[in-house]
């Protein structure tokens, strides 16, 4: 069944070459060139698809899974099975910008051509910083442009201070749907060293992301985190972990 309002002209993860049969490479692969194509893509053949290594999604996603489609990780990967690509910027190639507030609900944000970054009205920020105020890190909607270097987000709480250290800032991962899946860790009872690697299914520095009739089993730590995120949820989401 093809979800409500889903087109079903979109990518079929099989024609990338991902098949129950296949190794864990050739499905990491080919599930995560077809994610990447964003838009409607449908992974629909049942079966255990295994993956050794994290699989990124990123804006205008909508995967559905079939009915008894599982991806599941190989003995000792020990990785989140899915991730937002926000995360990943975040990671290896954020832009260092500046922040300014002086009352109220909006700041604005210092950010060289962002434009080119995809900043726009509506759009979703990710901002972060290890001194950073908790007011001024997260996921903030742009609600004004001011000029070509300079934009202004609304805060979720009023700041009592005005915003000091090193920020950091990424295009946040936005508007995705993720329909169904056995999502499974495939947990052996070591502790990865990095805390976020202990989750499942990571959505951090995530704006209007949703995941229905989404299954976990054999997770680590929690089935599913959520972290630096705005206006998302799941429906029906069960899971072996908290």
């Amino acid at each position: 069944m093809i979800p409500d309002g889903a087109s079903p002209l979109g990518t079929l993860v099989e024609v990338e070459g991902a098949d129950p049969s296949q190794s864990a490479l050739v499905n990491e692969g080919a599930i995560q060139r077809a994610i990447d194509r964003s838009g409607f893509v449908y992974l629909r053949r049942p079966g255990t698809y295994l993956i050794s290594s994290r699989l990124y999604y990123d804006s205008g996603l909508i995967l559905w899974c079939g009915e008894g489609v599982e991806i599941k990780a190989i003995d000792g990967n020990d990785k989140p099975l899915l991730i937002s690509r926000a995360w990943q910027r975040m990671q290896t190639a954020p832009v260092s910008v500046s922040l300014a507030w002086s009352s109220g609900m909006t700041f604005s944000v210092t950010w060289t051509n962002h434009a080119a970054a995809g900043i726009a009205i509506g759009k979703a920020v990710f901002l972060d910083g290890a001194s950073l105020e908790p007011q001024f890190k997260g996921v903030f909607l742009v609600e004004s442009i001011t000029d070509a270097n300079t934009f202004v987000v609304r805060a979720k709480r009023i700041p009592t201070a005005g915003p000091t250290g090193s920020v950091s800032a990424v295009i946040a991962t936005q508007n995705v749907r993720v329909f169904g899946g056995t999502w499974n860790y495939n947990f052996d009872g070591s502790f990865p060293a990095a805390e976020l690697d202990r989750h499942a299914i990571n959505n951090v520095g995530v704006f209007n992301v949703w995941f229905f009739d989404t299954n976990v089993v054999n997770s680590c730590k929690y089935g599913m985190l959520w972290s630096a995120h705005l206006q998302c949820g799941f429906e029906r989401f069960r899971s072996d972990r908290t």
